[in-house]
C-alpha cells in the first residue's frame, strides 16, 4: 500500500472531548476585565489538534521550499520579484527563527536532505502547454512531504510552519486554486494590489491558457496538482497530511500554503483540523476560500512574501495564548488564595 494511502487511513477526527476540556478551563481563568478575542479559539484548536488538554509550548520548525516550475520563463519577472534576493530573504527568516527559537529547514533542488534517492525536486513541465507532471510524480511529492513531517515529529516537534520561496510560487498556486475551485484567476489575484507587476494581465492570460489546455476536474486535488500544480504544493500538502496523521499542528503562509491546504482537504477533510492560516498574499477571495477550508486567521498580517514570516508571527501569537492558558489562575484558585 502506498505511503499516501496509509497516511490518509491514520487521519481521524480530532478530539472533541479535548476541545470541551480546554473551553471549560479557559472560561474559568481569572482574566480580570480582559477580553482576549481569538486567543481562546487558537489554544482550543491547537490542543484539539495535538490531543492534549493542557498543551505546553511546542518545539517549532519552519520549512522553506525552493523548487522549480517549468512555466516561470513565461512569467513577467516582476511577479516573482521576491526571488531576486533569495539568499537575503532566507538569511532574514533564519534570524527571525533564531529570535523566536524556531528551527529553520530549507528544502531546495540542490540540497534534498531527506530520502534524496527516492525523490528529486526536478523542474515540472510548462503547464500552459500540457500537464505539469504525471500522477506518479504528484503522489511522490506528497509522500516526500509526509516523510519530512514524520521525521521532524519523531524529533519532538509539534508545530510545523510552512514557507515557500520557489520562483513563480504565487502564480502556480493561483492557477491551482482557480482550477480546483473553477473560479477565474481575477477572483484570486487582486490586480489593484499587484499594481507593481507590469505584466500581471499577461500572467492572468497564462493562467487561463493553462486551465483551457488542461481542463482540471473540479474539487479533484490530485488532478489539479498533476495538471496545473507544482511539486512545492504537493510537498506542503504532504507535510499537512503527515502532521494530521501524527497529531501535530501546521501554520501555513501565503497562497501556496492555502493551495496546499486545499489539496490536503481534497484528500482528507479531517486533515485541515490541525491547520492554521497566516495572511494569504494578495488574495481577493480570502474570506470565501479560507471559509471553504475552515481556516482560522486570528490577525491579518499584510506581509508581502510567502517565506514563512507570517507563520512565525502567528506561532508567537499562539504561544502567548498557551502561556496565558498555562499560567493564569482559575477563579476558584483566586478564591482560595483570597
Amino acid at each position: 500500500m502506498r505511503l499516501l494511502d496509509v497516511t490518509l487511513q491514520r487521519i481521524t477526527e480530532s478530539y472533541q472531548i479535548i476541545e470541551d476540556d480546554v473551553h471549560s478551563r479557559w472560561k474559568n481563568l481569572y482574566l480580570g476585565m480582559s477580553e482576549l478575542g481569538s486567543l481562546e479559539s487558537l489554544v482550543v484548536k491547537y490542543a484539539r489538534a495535538i490531543g492534549e488538554p493542557y498543551p505546553l509550548l511546542p518545539k517549532k520548525v519552519l520549512f522553506i521550499l525552493s523548487t522549480a516550475h517549468g512555466v516561470v520563463n513565461k512569467l513577467d519577472n516582476d511577479e516573482t520579484y521576491e526571488i531576486k534576493n533569495r539568499r537575503e530573504f532566507y538569511s532574514y527568516v533564519k534570524r527571525l527563527g533564531l529570535s523566536s527559537q524556531t528551527t529553520i529547514e530549507l528544502i531546495k533542488n540542490s540540497d534534498v536532505k531527506i530520502c534524496p534517492e527516492e525523490f528529486q525536486l526536478e523542474v515540472t513541465a510548462d503547464f500552459t502547454e500540457g500537464a505539469a507532471m504525471n500522477e506518479e510524480t504528484a503522489v511522490s511529492a506528497i509522500e516526500f512531504g509526509i516523510k519530512i513531517a514524520e521525521s521532524w515529529i519523531d524529533k519532538g516537534y509539534q508545530l510545523l510552519l510552512l514557507g515557500n520561496i520557489s520562483k513563480g510560487a504565487t502564480f502556480v498556486a493561483t492557477t491551482f486554486l482557480a482550477g480546483l475551485y473553477q473560479i477565474p484567476a481575477t477572483a484570486i489575484y487582486d490586480i489593484k494590489r499587484n499594481h507593481h507587476c507590469m505584466g500581471i494581465y499577461q500572467n492572468i492570460d497564462l493562467i487561463q491558457q493553462a486551465l483551457d489546455v488542461n481542463q482540471v476536474t473540479m474539487h479533484n486535488g490530485i488532478d489539479a496538482l498533476c495538471k496545473v500544480g507544482g511539486k512545492d504544493i504537493g510537498i506542503l500538502a504532504g507535510i499537512i497530511l503527515g502532521a494530521a496523521s501524527r497529531h501535530a499542528a501546521v501554520i501555513v503562509d501565503g497562497i501556496s500554503g492555502i493551495a496546499a491546504t486545499a489539496l490536503a482537504k481534497s484528500l482528507s477533510s479531517n486533515s485541515i483540523q490541525s491547520v492554521f492560516a497566516s495572511a494569504p498574499l494578495d488574495i481577493k477571495q480570502e474570506d470565501s476560500i479560507l471559509g471553504e477550508l475552515c481556516l482560522h486567521t486570528p490577525i491579518v498580517l499584510n506581509t508581502r512574501l510567502e517565506i514563512g514570516e507570517s507563520a512565525l508571527m502567528q506561532a508567537k501569537i499562539l504561544e502567548i495564548g498557551l502561556q496565558i492558558y498555562q499560567e493564569c489562575a482559575t477563579k476558584e484558585e483566586m478564591g482560595r488564595k483570597g
